[in-house]
């Protein structure tokens, strides 16, 4: 018997497996030993009768395990945090009564075309022009000294002066976004100028945009210092803050809703994972035990 592999040991086992077979002559017919059936007709045993499947109805009567039912993971407790609210815009940061709509460009301002490096008859005809631009200024004709201006901007386009000089006319004559528009032309020219940089944030005070004009009339008084500036500064800057502060906060929401999103899909699919390791845990279980309806299981029959 040793030259087929089978032990006294394995033998043993197989008279076990004998002995629950004339006990309960129906495990002959399970599906594992159908190998076995085979072996007993082809030496010419008779099997017992093939058992009735029992009818569903009957199933809960029937002798086979039940499945093993697969545990729901318990839900982990929810942390709690507080619910999120963002800020709302600081009211003291809002427009004021000074402050004014922005008009339409178009129909104001006044386009200068590019030119090449002027001659020094029109540098002069530029300057003189400026003058009188300033005269009609004082006497509060801001419309033509516009015009005035823009006739010497034909001549020398390439003078920041003469662009802030017009801005200044654009800003007292309540056109706030073309003098905007000048002012930045003057500053690209010469970005230190400071008559062009307090114009431009003056501007921007009356349109309501806070951190513009105080940036700029910072700048403005850092190259040249005006005292009478400074409670315009002061307003600017303090609603400026105020905005800045608020943009802040409003980030400081909107990074700890996504922290807590990404929080909560990996909780998900933490319990997902759970979930599947549990069901195929039951899944083992179970094929264990319909392996196991004899005593110490399938016994071992390798060669």
């Amino acid at each position: 018997m040793a030259a087929f592999g089978l032990t006294d040991e394995k033998v043993a086992d197989f008279k076990t497996f004998c002995n629950v077979l004339k006990t309960m002559p129906q495990l002959l017919w399970t599906p594992q030993l159908e190998f076995f059936r085979e072996t007993l007709e082809a030496i010419g045993c008779t099997l017992p009768e093939k058992p009735k499947e029992a009818p569903k109805a009957e199933e809960k009567a029937a002798p086979a395990p039940e499945p093993v039912p697969v545990p729901e993971p318990e839900p982990e407790p929810e942390e709690d945090e507080e619910p999120l609210v963002k800020p709302e815009f600081p009211k003291e940061a809002g427009k004021d009564d000074e402050c004014v709509d922005k008009e339409d460009v178009g129909a104001f301002y006044k386009e200068v075309a590019a030119k090449a490096e002027p001659t020094d008859d029109e540098r002069d005809e530029a300057m003189s022009l400026r003058g009188e631009a300033m005269g009609l200024m004082s006497e509060g004709q801001f419309e033509d000294a516009v015009a005035k201006l823009s006739e010497a901007l034909t001549k020398n386009p390439n003078m920041a002066p003469i662009w802030a000089a017009r801005a200044k006319c654009y800003l007292k004559w309540k056109k706030n976004a073309c003098a905007i528009k000048d002012a930045t032309k003057a500053v690209e020219i010469n970005p230190n100028q400071a008559l062009a940089l307090r114009v431009r944030g003056q501007a921007y005070r009356k349109l309501g945009e806070w951190a513009e004009a105080a940036d700029d009339l910072n700048k403005a008084n850092q190259i040249d210092f005006d005292p009478d500036q400074a409670d315009l500064l002061k307003l600017v800057q303090g609603k400026a803050k105020l905005i800045k502060q608020w943009k802040l906060d409003c980030q400081h929401v909107e990074e700890e809703e996504k922290l807590r999103e990404r929080k909560k899909k990996q909780k998900q699919y933490q319990r997902m994972r759970d979930q599947e390791k549990a069901e195929e845990e039951a899944a083992r279980k179970k094929e264990a035990a319909d392996m196991g309806g004899m005593p110490g299981g399938m016994p071992d029959m390798g060669g």
